[in-house]
């Protein structure tokens, strides 16, 4: 069940049923934050994860959603590239908010696909 109140205050109710077409540990799988894929990796693994899934079609394009939702604090999006906010990336991780792995995350993406980036660094 979803309660959705939109900006006006209207209120509507739906009631969601999902079907698993492969299976439910392939739809969980597929569900998980792509983030614990990089948990207790250093950060040479990362950029080593970050190239492998460049390479791949598919994941290459989960982890374009994956890193417009996870960081788009210190996104701007101009002429359909991101400009990445360095100094907002530093003020989350002081905050507690992200963490030292973020910004390696981050770093990874930016190196092996700089063709997303209005520019680097």
């Amino acid at each position: 069940n979803t309660l959705m109140i939109n900006s006006l205050g209207m209120v509507e109710h739906w009631r969601l049923i999902f079907k698993c077409v492969e299976g439910f540990e392939a739809t969980a799988k597929k569900m998980k934050s792509m983030k614990a894929d990089f948990h207790g990796l250093d950060r040479v693994q990362v950029e080593e994860l970050i190239k492998a899934m460049a390479d791949d079609t598919v994941r290459r394009f989960r982890l374009k959603q994956f890193f417009v939702n996870e960081y788009y604090p210190a996104i701007i999006h101009a002429s359909g590239k991101m400009v990445i906010l360095d100094k907002t990336i530093d003020a989350l991780i002081k905050r507690d908010i992200f963490k030292d792995l973020d910004r390696n995350i981050v770093k990874a993406v930016v190196k092996t696909l700089p063709e997303w980036f209005a520019y680097t660094d």
